[in-house]
């Protein structure tokens, strides 16, 4: 375990950092690590929390935040946080709590100093000094006497760093020290120690004439700002320099640190060259401009991170920016390639290996010891004006040795994970270009006049490339390598998108292995799944949703709901996947094919048959769970079998009532609707069909028509595959009340009798009665009453016989709307008073809003205007409860007509223009109907 408070509060418990977000929760933590092992007592928890008087109820609102610190924090670090009669404890052991090893350090390298064991001592303190990440509690805003504490250590941080570099400089590494003491003198002007050691340091650089200008400008600062002069140690070194006193000369004889005099080549300009095509990340450019960008000395360091997946051009963006910013860093600009994206990434030791080398240190000045090279490489940045661009790298802990820690230097890191770290002082996530900035980028690659003579084919392969910056400059670089190609050539090729991958490649680019970088690393040790992260990976591709969840997920992958959640975090964390909102991931197109490349290649049939079967059953008991919560008044008609619901390691979701059932329906449709149409794909049939059937009564409610029709319209033909009567009746039947909705009224007709037919044919009365009920409509619509009025009192005959009142009810409601598009409104009224008395009797809601609303229309026909508003407005109340936006638009349009009728001609308007708002958002027909109702009023 790491307990980490000399920076932002970081806590490790061995898996990795675990972050805690809220401000409250942090400062209850640091509270309690700054009095680790001691009891806080609630009084004294809440004072700190709150910063002096606590809210009513804080002791419970205490429980409550160390209860999600706990869970945040993950199982190990939380029973660390003990419950104790009278407070809370925190246990911290040994060699934990960064404190307690900075204070052991400084102690040992002080004790060191006195007994001048100087190697000893150095080391020590170095080690000390590099447990700092920067200001103490950096983080936590909310913490009584934070100032305090921060004040306290960064005093007892600054006398450390003065006993290191009297250290360094009996040691001679005066022209080691002499830039970070140059920094130092300038950050803490009063600090008169450092202004003598800098002193030193530059007479024993034979550098006389600039030691005494620093003590002359100590002494102008020091009357000037506070009246007082240099101190008697100050006036004496002074002197001394003045005397050439042989005295401070460095000693003879110096132990193995001793480096050889550090010779001064010219600035590091490590830069990549800048693409000359660069373009469409104007704002990202600019804020990392405004922030990087000196604006007078600084005082602290700058982080600033460039995060995206692979080939979105983190990299190329850096390297603008960081020439952008060249002449703000004249000691030089660094670069370093971290390969954190792969299995095998560069050690930061090496990294600052190499950029002490360019900082022109010799090979034999650098430390071994990993801690000391630290020490050295942060000493070396420090009072330099130097930018740091590390590209690639695989998380904050990654990069937390390479930052420099104090003085004017910049930093910009690239990477595909989420720098979350506080040190972050400016962060900029790169997305795909938009269609219009990847064209223009497109078109800069291969010319404007190319590019204008087939506007067409330019649409389609920068479309084929889904706005990957990458996959477009591959694009680009092709056809400019082959002036003789047409854009078309290159649109047919990337049209078959199972071929895309491969030619989205040019020499030594390629989209493939943009994406295998982050594959390979996929693997990795510390939880249960990892060792088979990417065949986890690869039946992920296999499936045609556009995202997926946590649940659904277990199911692919048939395993616990929380290990597939940290697959898909894995997956996130490694770009391959993207999380567009809580616990919602999906794939780029071109990554995708990647996955699906690898998943056809490298899993058997029977695997890839086996982990979608698991996930679209999966869908299909979640979505029956669900459509019983809609209509909990009705069984379901076609119950699946039991045999058929393998589903790994989830539970179907299972909604608490019928608002949760409606936004789990709206929340999957896109991915139960890519289920069906992915399972009649690969001939799973049963399930094709099954899923549409499911969501029936959602459809109903909701009126997706383009859904609604597509996925009945295969499900027919999967039913008729696996020769399933029943199947194939409901979905002609389902297709019919669709097509009805639309104004398809002929193919509606169509479709219902064939489902008449095929029920008689299944032996199913009761739901031949309730197919030739839904006919009527339109029979009616289409002026065949007489078969319309034949169809609904032959589906009566039946209904009532077997006792279905539930059924009869919607047919009463179905004869009575017959007899009102006949002419007989009186007969329709008759009809629907009947429908609505067996509607409340039965329970059927469905039906008693629809017979409200239809009573609202047929009052208004003979002239009973307050009934039609009575009831049109009990019909409104019911739809609040359904869900139905369809309901409320009709029952608004009847509604409208009644206020018109009765001459509150703003109350009509209103409720038409609500109505046409409705059916406009859904695609009704009705729209057109109504805005016209609305422009007749108009010119009354």
């Amino acid at each position: 375990m790491r307990f980490c408070l000399l920076g932002s509060i970081l806590i490790d418990d061995g898996a990795g950092e675990r972050p805690i977000t809220a401000a409250r929760q942090r400062a209850l933590a640091a509270a309690l690590l700054l009095r680790a092992n001691r009891v806080v007592e609630w009084d004294e928890a809440a004072r700190l929390v709150w910063e002096g008087e606590p809210p009513e109820g804080a002791r419970a609102t205490l429980h409550g935040y160390v209860s999600r610190l706990r869970r945040a924090l993950g199982p190990s670090a939380a029973e660390r946080i003990q419950t104790r009669d009278c407070g809370y404890l925190a246990v911290v052991r040994a060699g934990e709590l960064d404190l307690d090893e900075f204070e052991q350090l400084r102690t040992r390298g002080k004790s060191a100093a006195r007994e001048e064991r100087w190697e000893e001592s150095r080391r020590d303190l170095a080690q000390a000094l590099a447990l700092w990440r920067g200001t103490p509690l950096l983080d936590v805003t909310c913490l009584a006497g934070r100032e305090d504490v921060v004040r306290q250590w960064t005093e007892i941080r600054l006398q450390t760093l003065e006993a290191r570099l009297a250290a360094d400089l009996e040691l001679g590494l005066h022209q080691v020290v002499l830039a970070e003491l140059t920094g130092l003198a300038r950050e803490h002007p009063l600090r008169e120690r450092f202004t003598g050691q800098l002193m030193l340091a530059l007479y024993r650089c034979d550098r006389q004439a600039e030691a005494l200008a620093v003590y002359r400008d100590a002494w102008k600062t020091l009357v000037e700002e506070i009246g007082v002069e240099p101190g008697a140690l100050l006036k004496d070194l002074n002197q001394r320099i003045l005397d050439r006193d042989p005295a401070l000369a460095p000693s003879q004889g110096r132990p193995s640190v001793q480096v050889p005099a550090v010779r001064t080549p010219p600035p590091p300009a490590q830069l990549p060259p800048v693409t000359a095509d660069f373009s469409g990340r104007g704002p990202q450019t600019a804020a990392l401009l405004e922030f990087l960008e000196p604006a007078g000395p600084a005082e602290a360091s700058r982080l600033a991170a460039v995060t995206g997946p692979g080939g979105i051009g983190k990299t190329t963006l850096a390297v603008h920016v960081a020439h952008r910013l060249s002449r703000f860093f004249p000691d030089g600009q660094l670069f370093a390639e971290l390969a954190g994206a792969g299995p095998e990434p560069v050690a930061p030791q090496e990294i600052q290996g190499r950029f002490l080398r360019a900082l022109g240190f010799p090979p034999e000045a650098i430390p071994a010891d990993d801690e000391e090279r630290t020490a050295l490489y942060r000493s070396a940045l420090a009072g330099r004006r130097v930018l740091v661009v590390l590209d690639n790298a695989s998380s904050c802990s990654a990069i937390r040795d390479l930052l420099p820690g104090t003085g004017p230097a910049a930093v910009i890191v690239t990477s595909r994970a989420a720098l979350s770290d506080a040190a972050v002082g400016r962060a900029v996530n790169l997305d795909l270009l938009s269609a219009a900035t990847a064209r223009l980028f497109f078109e800069q690659l291969i010319g404007a006049a190319r590019a204008g003579a087939e506007p067409g084919s330019v649409e389609e392969v920068v479309e084929a490339c889904g706005g990957l910056p990458l996959a477009l400059r591959i694009a680009g670089a092709r056809l400019a390598a082959r002036p003789h190609w047409s854009v078309r050539s290159l649109a047919d090729l990337l049209t078959d998108a199972r071929g895309r991958l491969g030619e989205l490649s040019v020499g030594e680019l390629s989209v493939r292995a943009c994406f295998q970088v982050g594959y390979d690393g996929l693997r990795g040790p510390g939880l249960p799944w990892s060792d088979r992260a990417d065949h986890y990976f690869r039946l992920l591709g296999l499936v045609d949703l556009p995202t997926i969840s946590g649940q659904a997920a277990a199911a692919l992958f048939d395993v616990p709901p929380a290990w597939a959640h940290g697959l898909l975090e894995r997956f996130t964390d490694a770009r391959l996947l993207e999380s567009p909102g809580c616990d919602r991931y999906g794939f780029h197109d071109l990554t995708r094919l990647f996955a699906r490349e690898l998943g056809l290649v490298q899993e058997s049939p029977a695997e890839r048959t086996a982990a979608l079967g698991r996930l679209f059953s999966w869908y299909l008991a979640s979505a029956e769970a669900a459509a019983l919560a809609l209509r909990p008044d009705i069984a379901p008609v076609v119950p699946r079998p039991e045999e058929g619901r393998a589903r790994g390691g989830a539970e179907p979701a299972v909604p608490a009532d019928r608002a949760a059932a409606l936004a789990w329906f709206e929340s999957e449709r896109a991915n139960l609707v890519a289920a069906a149409l992915q399972a009649h794909e690969l001939g799973m049939w049963d399930l094709a069909w099954r899923i549409p059937e499911a969501m029936r009564t959602f459809f109903i409610v909701r009126r997706h028509w383009a859904d609604w029709i597509r996925t009945y319209g295969t499900g027919i033909d999967a039913a008729r595959e696996c020769g399933d009567l029943l199947g194939e009746a409901r979905m002609h039947d389902g297709l019919g009340v669709a097509y009805f909705d639309v104004h398809r009224f002929a193919e509606s007709a169509e479709v219902t009798q064939t489902a008449v037919a095929v029920y008689r044919a299944a032996g199913r009365r009761d739901l031949e009665a309730l197919a030739a009920s839904n006919l009527t409509g339109a029979l009616g619509r289409l002026g065949r009453y007489p078969e319309g009025m034949a169809a609904a009192r032959a589906a009566l005959e039946i209904q009532l016989a077997d006792g279905q009142l539930n059924a009869a009810a919607t047919t009463w409601g179905n004869l009575g709307m017959l007899q009102f598009f006949s002419g007989d409104a009186a007969a329709a009224i008759e009809s629907y008073l009947v429908a609505l008395d067996l509607s409340r009797r039965t329970g059927n809601r469905y039906a008693e809003v629809a017979v409200l609303s239809n009573l609202g229309e047929a009052y208004t026909a003979v002239g009973r205007h307050v009934a039609a508003i009575e009831h049109c407005h009990q019909a409104l109340i019911l739809c609040a409860e359904l869900g139905t936006d369809h309901g409320r638009a009709i029952t608004l349009a009847h509604l409208a007509e009644a206020y018109w009728q009765t001459g509150s001609a703003g109350q009509a308007r209103e409720a038409w223009q609500e109505a046409a708002g409705i059916y406009e958002r859904l695609g009704a027909p009705e729209a057109a109907e109504i805005q016209g109702r609305l422009r007749q009023t108009e010119s009354v």
